[in-house]
């Protein structure tokens, strides 16, 4: 039998095979044009892609922004693994342009620094960054409806999607969120036991040291897709040690902004949030579902007036890549969004 340090390489090798092993061929009905936002005196890239298959006729089209996951320490704007295929294709359906930002990733920089990327992203969609980029390469055929906003996250990317709302940088019609990281200061994050994340079991706090030790002063980098970094950010969350890369500035933690708020709903009884599709495996190992368990409790008590379509399925973590649009499941909960996304602007 191998040692525990064999046994452990080959559950990651496992891991990162079956994420290498998605192709990019997944973006195949989109066109893909690449545009950068300026945050912190850096460029960062972000990715438009536009179906193929449009309706030309349009005067413009709805709108996903869409932000990548990675514990915020790997993965990109285009990472195929972490790029669930429904997505796309409901894009396709709705013949929405997608806009999927990267950002400075941990440990380089903090958690309040990718806040920060957030703010100054949303300032550049809203000023019409993607509009200007797209007639400065001679594609002004091409534009953006941003009164049908569609705000899409998954796991860190969840957590910045909400954070986005609450930050007040951007009113979308809707979210959804997939097995949204917003339980920060729980146990999983801060402690240290056996915890084996998705397949893969502990890695020695060594890891953890030698990650911070090669980063320290490094400049800040904003794409690294796995196997990059990605043992690394595994061995600081079964280390307790993920705080220690992300910070603890008290503005970071979703979940404590909730409790400690004031109902956020108006006076008017209009809801702060707009309608949230909130999608987690029972069985996630790298973001336990009592995360999204505890929001629905405090999101009902904060924002009362606030609709949320949960739907707590078999799985781990990224249970829903293989899923299909016409899975009665997610067609429910895409529906739900679509009326306040799509349907309600048509009404207008």
């Amino acid at each position: 039998m191998g040692s525990p340090s064999c046994e452990r390489d080959a559950q990651f090798k496992a891991l990162t095979d079956v994420l290498l092993g998605v192709s990019p061929e997944i973006f195949r009905p989109f066109d893909i044009f690449r545009s950068r936002y300026p945050s912190a005196g850096i460029k960062i890239e972000v990715d438009i892609l536009v179906p193929k298959r449009r309706t030309a006729a349009m005067a413009s089209h709805p709108v996903i922004v869409r932000i990548h996951g990675g514990f915020l320490v790997t993965g990109s704007s285009l990472f195929p693994a972490w790029f669930s295929k429904w997505i796309l294709d409901y894009a396709e359906e709705n013949n929405a342009i997608i806009v999927s930002p990267n950002y400075r990733l941990l440990p380089e920089v903090k958690g309040r620094d990718i806040i920060q990327d957030m703010a100054s992203f949303w300032s550049w969609l809203g000023d019409g960054g993607v509009n200007q980029h797209l007639n400065s390469i001679g594609r002004p055929d091409i534009s953006l409806n941003q009164s049908q906003l569609l705000l899409a996250g998954e796991s860190a990317g969840g957590y910045l999607a909400l954070q986005s709302v609450m930050s007040g940088f951007v009113r979308p019609n809707g979210i959804i969120a997939l097995y949204p990281m917003i339980d920060m200061t729980s146990p999983h994050y801060t402690e240290k036991y056996s915890k084996p994340i998705v397949g893969v079991t502990n890695y020695g706090e060594q890891t953890v040291e030698e990650f911070l030790s090669s980063t320290l002063g490094a400049a800040p980098i904003t794409e690294a897709d796995p196997p990059s970094r990605l043992a690394a950010a595994i061995a600081a969350v079964q280390n307790g040690r993920f705080l220690d890369l992300f910070g603890r500035d008290e503005d970071l933690f979703f979940l404590e902004r909730l409790r400690k708020g004031t109902p956020l709903a108006q006076e008017s009884g209009t809801p702060f949030f707009p309608p949230i599709f909130l999608l987690h495996g029972e069985e996630d190992t790298a973001v336990p579902v009592e995360g999204s368990i505890k929001l629905l409790r405090l999101l009902r008590q904060a924002d009362p007036a606030a609709k949320i379509y949960a739907a707590i399925r078999p799985g781990d973590h990224g249970f829903d890549f293989k899923a299909s649009t016409e899975e009665p499941w997610l067609r429910a909960g895409l529906e739900f969004i679509s009326a306040a996304w799509i349907e309600s602007q048509d009404h207008i």
